[in-house]
């Protein structure tokens, strides 16, 4: 059996031209963490990026579901 891969949960919120992205449940000091992209499929990037430093491991070692804050 294939063990699953960390599933981390971001929200992007657009802000004028940007989406800020936050990720949260990261086994870290920190509670969260924020970043931004172009559009939705760059902070999608960036939130894997984010992960990927914070945890220092490889982008495809874990699973990201980014969902959109509506107002």
């Amino acid at each position: 059996m294939t063990p699953t891969k960390p599933v981390y949960h971001a929200v992007a919120e657009k802000s004028g031209k940007w989406w800020e992205v936050t990720v949260t449940g990261l086994p870290t000091r920190e509670p969260c963490w924020h970043t931004q992209g172009k559009d939705l499929d760059d902070a999608l990037f960036m939130a894997r990026d984010v992960i990927a430093l914070m945890l220092d491991v490889d982008e495809d070692s874990f699973d990201v579901v980014m969902t959109e804050k509506t107002e």
